[in-house]
């Protein structure tokens, strides 16, 4: 006996879908709290941190 959180899609593709009790919630609000930590200067790296914050920001945001 368990309890997760899978994608619908990674759910229809398991070979234990039948087996697999799906909970519909009406009050699951999930949070992500994430941290960013690196060092003051990150000289040639600080575009590429750049870029990747933003990305993970952008597919975090949630959107109505």
């Amino acid at each position: 006996l368990g309890l997760g959180l899978v994608p619908r899609a990674a759910l229809a593709n398991s070979p234990w879908r039948d087996e697999i009790a799906v909970l519909n919630l009406s009050d699951f609000q999930p949070a992500v709290s994430l941290w960013l930590i690196h060092a003051q200067y990150l000289a040639n790296l600080q575009a590429p941190l750049i870029f990747f914050a933003s990305k993970v920001v952008q597919q975090l945001t949630v959107s109505d």
